[in-house]
This record gives structure tokens, C-alpha cells and sequence, in this order.
């Protein structure tokens, strides 16, 4: 994380060198004692924003790669959805190149939340 301070009428010159970089611009600060401009890498976003919520989707579909609820699956045919779309979720960090990513779709063969 790096945090610039940075005065009024600076932040696009600031903004467009820091992202040159590859940075994020995370969040803007006004404080009584001045201005700042935080930047992440895109590790420390996919940190904050991507992997809560795929731990959340993995947590919603744990459900159904219970035992009892997978020979359901597997006599519907529907398994290897749920196990893709799991494995999506598992390797969606490491494939996600910019803030801008598309999540894997939910099976719709399966009422997922």
C-alpha cells in the first residue's frame, strides 16, 4: 500500500503516474491535515475484494459436495458442474490479470443463492 499526499488540483497527474504502474487507486482521504491518494497492488485488491467473496460462493455451495448430497449430484449428472465451477472459484485469484474479471457462473442446472 502506498499513501501519497498530495495537494488540490494534483490528484489526476498523481492518479495517472501511479496507475502508469500498475497500481489501484484503493481510496481518497480528507483529513484536517491534508489529502491522500491510497494505492494497492493488484494482490492487495484481489485481497480486499476478490477473495472474500469467492470464499463466500465456495462457502454457499460447500453444501452441496456434502456425501449424502453428492450421489445426488452424480445420479443427476450435475457433479461435475458443481466440481468445475468449484475449481473456477479456487483458481479465479491467480487467473485475474485487472480489476476488471468476470466471476464464474453458478450451475444453473442446481438452485444456488
Amino acid at each position: 500500500m502506498i499513501t501519497i499526499k498530495y495537494e488540490k488540483g494534483q490528484e489526476d497527474k498523481i492518479i495517472q503516474k501511479q496507475t502508469d504502474k500498475g497500481l489501484i487507486l484503493s481510496e481518497v482521504q480528507n483529513h484536517t491535515d491534508g489529502n491522500f491518494l491510497i494505492f494497492i497492488t493488484l494482490e492487495e485488491w484481489k485481497d480486499k475484494h476478490v477473495r472474500p467473496e469467492r470464499n463466500k460462493r465456495l462457502q454457499e455451495s460447500d453444501i452441496y459436495m456434502l456425501v449424502d448430497n453428492v450421489e445426488e449430484l452424480k445420479a443427476e449428472e450435475k457433479y461435475e458442474d458443481m466440481k468445475s465451477y468449484r475449481q473456477a472459484l479456487r483458481d479465479l485469484p491467480e487467473t485475474i490479470t485487472s480489476t476488471q474479471f468476470e466471476w464464474p457462473v453458478k450451475p444453473a442446472s442446481l438452485n444456488l443463492k
